[in-house]
């Protein structure tokens, strides 16, 4: 169980790593990656309390933490939940598009889909969806999408799953 949660981690810090190096400038000119006083806001949105989803927003946090965000210093996170409660999804995408996040980290298909109706400018990370071509959120499993892209828990890689079984 261990090993699948690391690989998570890796692939949602490898998703984040590739949105915030998308080549913005700062104020100055220079690019995000020289300018290390860069505060990167992301704006979690969270479907329901449940402990799979709060150990994926927990897993996506401590991925990013051991790649060098960490809270309070290069990332700041605004968590919002919205309660199961459909509405509130897309009121909260909304108030990270006027808040003018740096990046959407979206737990579960009703989020990931009120984000992306939300914007198709910020970076989308969804995670905890089974069909995310299905739901809309990207055309295929290659071609993501221009602004979103993340995981899906109805393919996930069975060698983890092995390896983890086996050892």
């Amino acid at each position: 169980m261990k090993k699948s949660l690391k690989a998570f981690s890796f692939l949602m810090a490898a998703g984040m790593l590739v949105m915030s190096g998308c080549g913005k400038e700062t104020t100055n000119g220079s690019s995000a990656e020289a300018d290390e006083e860069k505060q990167y806001t992301i704006g979690i949105t969270q479907f329901v309390e449940h402990p799979s989803l709060d150990a994926a927003t927990e897993g996506f946090k401590k991925s990013l933490e051991d790649e060098g965000f960490k809270e309070g210093e290069n990332v700041k996170f605004d968590f919002q939940n919205a309660q199961a409660d459909m509405n509130n999804t897309q009121t909260i995408a909304n108030n990270f598009v006027g808040d003018k996040v740096d990046m959407i980290f979206a737990n579960a298909t009703p989020s990931a889909v009120s984000a992306l109706n939300a914007t198709k400018e910020i970076p989308i990370l969804f995670t905890s969806v089974t069909d995310p071509v299905g739901a809309g959120l990207v055309e295929s499993f290659d071609k993501p999408g221009e602004n979103i892209t993340g995981t899906t828990d109805n393919h996930w890689p069975a060698a983890i799953h092995l390896e983890t079984a086996l050892c």
